[in-house]
């Protein structure tokens, strides 16, 4: 049963988007902080990487469960409880002295963001047919844009106080304001026809195969792909083997065994993880493949700036802050002009386009590569890319959820944002890792730096070349786009 809808709507949603920034900030704030991380915690970089990811790894692996508690037990309670999650985890974190303790408690704040980001379907709730339905979507995209910003500003503001844990006790408070807002001015809703049961062997065989992949590509470098070298050795490893292919193994087991356990379940008529249903419906099925193929190829970005900066700019931590959020800027502004723009010219020209955008700007930054770059024009560049990011972000979120109906809402957004999240944590680590690949073997030469930017930087341009061509096939409307009325939820994809 659903409550009452709230008279205050736009209140209610400055609640939720608080709530939903600062998971991105949590997602993005390791990437200025990591070498002092690394340093207090006596990690590797690569190790540190994998720290960096695995929050955002066990969010996506296990976002489409939350979505489908959310139908089935209340999509407001479900998204208070992350809250609390994140929260005591967040104190974890800050209190962590060993790489172990900081691992586990940043894989529990990914299972505490899966819960919360299913606050996505709220927005949609709020909003089904009001002509304010945009404008909410909109500062959705703007929202994860300033959580992009704000990271390294937070994380630079923390290191000037002395230790990056002050960035996770900064989660106390906020969230806690988050979730007072919540729960005062949001309804609750649910599927009150949803069958009982979630799918947990599907999301255990799901998460390990996850898990298992993220780690072959952070730790690769470091253990030896196919030969072990000394630090995979002094792990008790036989001479001359390494870690790296019985984990691939693993990875591609737990894959297998998870198709057939969900095509069981189907066949038996229980609850899936994946609802493939939802797919038959054209925008949603192009909406998440654009998701997962441009959050991949540019999300990725977010990481490799503080990288690129260090080792390629030779910047100081304060510029490379600046510089990490200038993109975060970027995609605010594109958050927020997609909806009038969405409105003027549809769906498909301002998804095109702003995927446009941010492919021009890695081209010009491979193309900046041979000369001398310097910090104005990396600004520019990433400027740039936000503005196109944010664009895309915010109208290929409207274009998957349009349709959907109301009592699917949770799976639809969790298995849209879990495309979106699996997509950060593995782009993330292996073009990282990418440019972090000499990083234990002393320090690498101008080339070499060079070399992996413009590897890292053209697999990223690749996967928004391939994201622009499935976008070709969302299908066209009129100038102006569709009214509220054809928005609302509940007819046909």
């Amino acid at each position: 049963m659903s409550t009452p809808a709230t008279q205050r709507p736009l209140i209610g949603l400055g609640f939720l988007l608080l709530a939903i920034g600062f998971a991105f900030v949590q997602g993005t704030v390791m990437a200025v902080e990591l070498p002092e991380i690394v340093a207090d915690l006596g990690l590797t970089p690569v190790s540190g990487t994998l720290a960096a990811t695995i929050m955002i790894a066990v969010s996506g692996a296990t976002l489409i469960t939350a979505g489908r508690a959310a139908d089935i037990y209340g999509r407001r309670r479900i998204c208070l409880a992350g809250i609390v999650v994140v929260i005591g985890a967040s104190a974890m974190s800050a209190l962590a002295t060993d790489g172990l303790a900081f691992f586990a408690s940043r894989a529990i704040q990914g299972a505490g963001t899966a819960l919360l980001l299913t606050s996505i379907g709220l927005v949609g709730v709020l909003f089904g047919q009001s002509d304010k339905r945009d404008l909410a979507f909109a500062l959705l995209g703007a929202s994860v844009g300033v959580g992009l910003a704000a990271a390294p500003l937070i994380a630079a503001g923390a290191l000037a106080l002395g230790s990056w844990r002050f960035s996770f006790w900064l989660n106390l408070p906020v969230l806690a304001i988050a979730y007072v807002g919540i729960r005062a001015f949001v309804p609750e809703t649910r599927d009150d026809a949803a069958t009982p049961g979630i799918d947990w062997s599907g999301t255990v065989f799901l998460a390990v195969g996850v898990i298992a992949l993220l780690f072959m590509l952070t730790q690769g470098s470091h253990y030896g792909w196919l030969i072990s070298t000394e630090a995979s050795a002094a792990l008790g490893w036989s001479p001359g083997i390494s870690p790296i292919p019985l984990l691939g193994v693993v990875t591609l087991a737990a894959f297998v065994v998870f198709a057939r356990v969900e095509a069981s379940r189907r066949r038996a008529g229980r609850p899936v993880l994946m609802d493939i249903e939802l797919f038959a419906g054209r925008r949603f099925a192009i909406g998440c493949a654009v998701s997962f193929l441009f959050v991949l190829g540019g999300y990725a970005l977010q990481f490799m700036v503080p990288v690129f900066g260090r080792l390629v700019l030779q910047a100081d931590t304060l510029h490379v802050t600046l510089l990490s959020a200038v993109s975060g800027v970027g995609i605010a502004v594109g958050g927020i002009a997609a909806a009038p723009l969405g409105r003027r010219f549809g769906d498909r020209p301002v998804v095109l386009g702003g995927l446009w955008l941010a492919a021009v700007a890695l081209a010009v930054l491979l193309a900046l590569l041979d000369i001398d770059l310097n910090g104005a024009q990396l600004a520019l560049v990433l400027a740039v890319f936000g503005l196109g990011y944010g664009l895309t972000y915010a109208r290929i979120t409207e274009v998957a959820l349009i349709g959907v109906p109301h009592a699917r809402l949770g799976l639809a957004s969790g298995m849209l944002v879990a495309s979106r999240t699996l997509a950060m944590a593995i782009g993330s680590a292996a073009l990282t890792v990418i440019m972090l690949a000499n990083a234990g073997a002393g320090p690498p030469t101008a080339m070499e730096e060079i070399a992996a930017s413009r590897i890292a930087f053209g697999v990223g341009l690749a996967l928004l070349a391939a994201a622009f061509a499935v976008a070709l096939f969302i299908p066209r409307f009129e100038s102006g786009g569709e009214s509220p009325t054809a928005r609302t939820h509940g007819e046909p994809p």
